[in-house]
């Protein structure tokens, strides 16, 4: 329950970032992290192995963003337009 609360204060303030840079240098330091973690649980290692690692963890991360953006704000701007707020 902590470690978890603490990963949510962590995303609460990469979300409330403002510059798009911000965001792109955070995500640029967790692809790598990610990495790097990945690297280290591969039994054969290799020369280039960080590289390999660090574009897999980003190809897949920054898919699967793409893959959740097309299908989300389409249907997310459809519901907003049906709520109908009080005024």
């Amino acid at each position: 329950m902590v470690q978890l609360s603490f990963i949510g204060l962590i995303l609460a303030w990469i979300f409330a970032r403002k510059q798009w840079y911000e965001v792109l240098l955070i995500l640029t330091i967790m692809t790598l992290i990610a990495g790097s973690a990945a690297k280290n649980r591969v039994k054969r290692r290799y020369k280039g192995l960080l590289t390999d690692t660090f574009l897999a963890v980003s190809t897949s991360a920054t898919l699967v963003t793409a893959i959740a953006v097309m299908v989300t704000l389409p249907n997310l701007r459809h519901l907003i337009n049906r709520i109908k707020l009080p005024d």
